[in-house]
């Protein structure tokens, strides 16, 4: 039995290591987005988009990896109309000074309004206690009209400032990239952090990119996914 067990460890393709590949769901409301995240397979890692349609509706894309997550945690959902409600509620202030410290993913809505319409996927934060998140390690966030200066802002370098913890969504025609405040670097003359962008003109290109694992430079990718809506249809970009 153990001889049969080391080989099937051995046998390309049997590897209990292997990573799920990346897949999409599209959903018509948030109550169906939560039942997928709290699901008995839950995503072990996962992206959301907003995506109108012919019809003017708004529609959930989940970009997700299946397998189970360690936090027993569920996941919650709470929308969003003004960015100060979205921060107060990121960085448990204001209205929200008594709930705990928070994981989520930010989705914006595909409608351009005159401030953005967010959709906050959370749940307890189970690393640290609500105190860590405060004062200078709290939320910000900065809009932008292109990918390129979303990039700049990404990898600029001010006096000895790293950006931490960046969620990046797309929200009418703008990007949004809500982060925690700057803090040193590690150690003097360490290069400023490396980003990269491209765009795909539809989700299947989007999960071909994915799944490779890897950009043309062939080494890992994070990343973060922004949908941005224009005249020829929905416009995905990735951050990594």
């Amino acid at each position: 039995m153990k001889g049969i067990l080391f080989l099937f460890l051995l046998v390309p393709g049997w590897s209990l290591r292997a990573k799920p590949a990346w897949q999409v769901a599209e959903y018509q409301t948030a109550a169906q987005v939560l039942k997928l995240l709290n699901s008995r397979t839950a995503p072990a890692q996962f992206y959301l988009t907003t995506q109108k349609t012919a019809a003017g509706a708004v529609v959930f894309q989940v970009f997700y990896q299946a397998g189970t997550q360690p936090s027993s945690a569920r996941w919650q959902v709470r929308k969003t109309v003004t960015v100060t409600e979205t921060l107060d509620f990121m960085n448990s202030q204001g209205a929200f000074a008594k709930t705990p410290e928070k994981e989520f993913r930010i989705c914006g809505e595909a409608k351009v309004t005159q401030t953005p319409i967010l959709w906050i996927f959370y749940r307890k934060y189970e690393g640290r206690t609500p105190e860590a998140a405060k004062g200078q390690w709290n939320w910000r966030w900065e809009a932008f009209d292109h990918a390129e200066d979303v990039l700049s802002f990404l990898t600029r370098r001010r006096s000895e400032e790293l950006l931490t913890d960046v969620e990046i969504t797309g929200a009418g025609d703008k990007f949004y990239v809500f982060y925690r405040a700057p803090h040193l670097y590690d150690a003097p003359g360490m290069s400023a952090p490396v980003w990269h962008w491209l765009k795909r003109e539809n989700a299947t290109s989007l999960l071909e990119v994915l799944n490779s694992g890897t950009d043309q430079e062939a080494h890992p990718i994070q990343v973060r996914i922004a949908a941005i809506p224009q005249p020829s249809g929905t416009a995905f970009y990735l951050f990594y």
